[in-house]
């Protein structure tokens, strides 16, 4: 992510031969939804479609990288033969289950096509696998993000049954509608763009009360994370 406007951003792109998708989004929601405070910025979006690392491009490794290939699409949507238009629609609908049907039709027309089904099934595995590490890690709010967004998206595939089990260990643990509701207040309070000290001086007071009753837990880590950033914004505010 850069703050560069589209002219200059273009150029670059071109001058460098850059393969990848760029696009360019207005204001700054983005960037405070994944608690970025800077440019240049960069987010790394892992195969079960989670954000698993943001910093600076310049510290984002290579290894960091390969530890999230496993279960990423060799082909990227916007790659895809026009023959596989109607597994891109399921796809972009978030519907990985429809999407491996009618890639199955779609071999059926276009033998080129004939692992695309097995690709979206593995991506439909590394969700799961994805959800399953998130409450591992306590990570209470993604589990219940995910649950709902998976349930309908994994119909159809044996994948679906495996949320139930995680849904029953997520019912089963002590305490974790707390850490979610706390992780839920850290959320919108990253969202803030205080204008003024006092402002500024009330989030953190939010979220020191958050990282000190929550410790080390996914909520407490959360807040923590937050403080430094708003810290330094209170030092650059005037009033």
């Amino acid at each position: 992510m850069t703050s560069e406007p589209q002219g200059p951003t273009k150029a670059w792109v071109e001058k460098h031969g850059a393969k990848y998708p760029y696009a360019y989004a207005k204001g700054s929601t983005l960037m405070r939804r994944l608690g970025l405070g800077g440019y240049p910025s960069a987010a790394l979006v892992g195969p079960g479609g989670t954000v698993v690392w943001t910093g600076h491009p310049g510290g984002l490794k290579k290894e960091t990288l390969e530890g999230y290939l496993e279960g990423a699409l060799p082909v990227p949507i916007h790659r895809w033969p026009a023959s596989a238009k109607s597994v891109k629609r399921a796809v972009l609908k978030g519907r990985l289950g429809a999407a491996v049907t009618e890639a199955d039709r779609a071999a059926a027309k276009d033998p080129s096509l004939e692992e695309l089904g097995d690709q979206l099934k593995t991506v439909a595995r590394a969700r799961v696998q994805a959800l399953e590490k998130r409450l591992q890690d306590d990570d209470y709010l993604a589990v219940v993000d995910g649950l709902k967004s998976l349930k309908k998206s994994l119909k159809g595939l044996p994948e679906a049954k495996e949320l139930s089990a995680i849904s029953q260990r997520l019912s089963a643990t002590k305490g974790y509608k707390v850490v979610a509701k706390a992780q839920s207040k850290v959320r919108k309070l990253a969202a803030e763009q205080p204008r003024r000290r006092k402002d500024c001086e009330e989030v953190i007071d939010q979220l020191e009360r958050i990282a000190k009753k929550h410790g080390g837990d996914a909520a407490g880590r959360a807040a923590e994370a937050q403080l430094g950033r708003f810290r330094k914004l209170h030092g650059r505010l005037r009033f």
